[in-house]
């Protein structure tokens, strides 16, 4: 599957896709890392995307088996993985446990393989911080020390999908969107 193929799908599509056999959770994972590496330089939206991602096991089935998974830096804890919620004061701060949340994630089928920006303690509508700088708009990047706009090339609109993240009032967490393919 190529990345112009996988944005086509929203994140239970991807799943029935796995479930098919298809495609793989690893292919999924590695088509998020292609598009971790060709945009986030760009838009910094991505804090971490972990190191053994392509090695984090989700549940067996689902109803997102297979499909990666970022999440916000903020609220649901991930055992033994950095949670600084944006702030220095929180910098290197690793939770011991799984939260519910996660311990439900995974057995969905979710693989969790990195983390997003937010402001610092999460009490801004814009992800800026001083610990993580700021996050840019994938549509229209700016740059703000010259307050001009480029479009983002076309080739990429798709691959940016990939890192985008839905923020709720109720949490800062995804949920399956068309569009927001392998994040759901």
């Amino acid at each position: 599957m190529k990345l112009s193929e996988c944005v086509e799908f929203d994140a239970t599509g991807l799943a029935s896709l796995v479930s098919a056999g298809e495609v793989t959770s690893l292919e999924l994972t590695r088509l998020a890392r292609e598009a971790y590496d060709e945009i986030n330089p760009r838009i910094n939206a991505v804090i971490e995307f972990y190191e053994d991602a392509e090695t984090i096991a989700g549940a067996d089935a689902g109803l997102f088996h297979g499909v990666p998974f970022l999440r916000k830096d903020i609220g649901a804890s991930e055992a033994g993985r950095l949670q600084e919620k944006g702030s220095r004061l929180f910098k290197g701060c690793r939770s011991d446990t799984d939260s519910y949340y996660f311990r439900r994630a995974r057995d969905a089928g979710l693989r969790t393989i990195g983390r997003t920006t937010l402001p610092e303690l999460g009490t801004s509508g814009m992800s800026e911080s001083i610990l993580n700088g700021i996050t840019g708009n994938p549509w229209i990047l700016s740059d703000p020390r010259e307050a001009r706009a480029r479009e983002l090339p076309r080739r990429l609109r798709p691959a940016s999908l990939l890192l985008h993240m839905q923020a709720t009032p109720a949490g800062l967490f995804a949920f399956p969107l068309p569009g927001a393919a392998l994040l759901g």
